[in-house]
């Protein structure tokens, strides 16, 4: 019971995180704390790879960078109910007002003194791609944190992928897993089914309003500076 449900009484998963604790050096318990199993994948918590930046001793603690690119309105394509006769979901064109809060995870190399900067997320990536919108998302709750979460894992993909060992983080697996769930269909196998719409269908009566959201933690522990935010 001192484990995680995914491991009581699974020695596969068990077997999986003891070899991959083996890999990287560290505690089989560690792993089993981070490494959730959903439908079959293995994902690392978003915390822990952050987390397994900043005890590589490769960096600096990583930092974030916010920058607010105001009020934008944002077109994204959700998918209807499935035609009862065709099996096939019908695309659905909306638009959102949003906040475009950006964000980028950076770091200083210790060795070289270099500033890294991972990939830059944005409230605007995330309600295009999916990520927003979908059923139980923290997004609009937790954007600042969010959106920090994302881009710590985009500076591991650019600087130290091994760390992620060919892996997603929860959230992006939870993101993909909805996405999947909808059953969606290419776009030209629709229109094919339905006749290619003329116009896109109208924007929602009531426009979703992106609220920003607590200041996001630094990840590692350490209490948080007032320099944070920005490179000293």
């Amino acid at each position: 019971e001192l484990v995680p449900k995914a491991y009581q009484d699974k020695p596969q998963n068990v077997m999986l995180a003891m070899e991959m604790a083996q890999r990287m050096g560290v505690g089989a318990v560690i792993v089993m704390q981070n490494l959730d199993i959903i439908d079959g994948r293995q994902s690392w918590k978003s915390t822990f790879v952050a987390s397994m930046i900043n005890t590589c001793g490769r960096y600096k603690p990583l930092r974030y960078k916010y920058e607010d690119r105001g009020l934008i309105d944002v077109t994204y394509t959700e998918w209807g109910p499935r035609d009862p006769q065709t099996g096939k979901s019908r695309p659905i064109q909306k638009t959102a007002k949003i906040q475009n809060l950006a964000c980028t995870a950076y770091a200083e190399e210790i060795v070289t003194g270099e500033i890294l900067f991972g990939e830059t997320v944005t409230v605007e990536m995330a309600v295009k791609d999916g990520w927003y919108f979908r059923s139980n998302s923290k997004w609009a709750t937790m954007t600042r944190q969010m959106l920090a979460y994302r881009s710590a894992t985009f500076f591991a993909r650019l600087y130290e992928p091994h760390l992620l060992n060919g892996m997603r983080t929860t959230d992006e697996l939870y993101d993909i897993t909805d996405m999947q769930n909808s059953n969606a269909n290419p776009l030209d196998k629709v229109n094919n089914a339905f006749g290619t719409r003329s116009q896109p269908i109208a924007k929602p009566e009531s426009e979703p309003q992106i609220q920003d959201a607590q200041e996001v933690h630094d990840g590692h522990g350490g209490q948080s500076s007032d320099d944070d935010d920005e490179i000293a």
